[in-house]
């Protein structure tokens, strides 16, 4: 099967999911992170805001902020097609930006750079494979 219909196939997978089984995984997915020493051992968690299909990766955003630990959610440069990441205080300055998805409202760059090692990348995806082969939307963002 080719990508473009694998997406097909499992986008109208995830859109069946009905919300109270989304939040349970959701909530699973969260602690099973948290759990992860990759995530005990992060100095930078980044994520991405949900389009409602995706895993609300929102949660341990805020567990890595309560933690002291810089995190930061992508955001789009106007109309270019560049995504950017921005560091975040709090979860609370979130407003929909390009395609009605929540974003920092804040344009502060990144401070610094994100070092090479201890970085936490939580990004979203169609489907992965047992080999943890992504398949994403077809965009080449992530």
């Amino acid at each position: 099967m080719d990508k473009k219909s694998l997406r097909r196939e499992y986008l109208k997978l995830r859109a069946d999911i009905p919300p109270e089984k989304r939040n349970a995984a959701d909530s699973a997915i969260a602690r099973k992170v948290e759990e992860l020493p990759e995530f005990r051992n992060a100095a930078v968690v980044t994520g991405y805001v949900t389009d409602g299909t995706e895993p609300d990766v929102l949660p341990i955003i805020r567990s890595a902020l309560k933690k002291g630990r810089r995190a930061c959610l992508p955001k789009w440069n106007g109309n270019e097609y560049i995504l950017s990441f921005v560091d975040l205080a709090d979860l609370d300055s979130l407003a929909p930006g390009k395609w009605g998805l929540l974003e920092p409202v804040s344009s502060r760059p990144l401070s610094g750079f994100i070092p090479a090692e201890n970085v936490l990348y939580l990004v979203p995806g169609v489907a992965f494979d047992d080999k943890l082969n992504r398949l994403g939307r077809g965009g080449g963002i992530y």
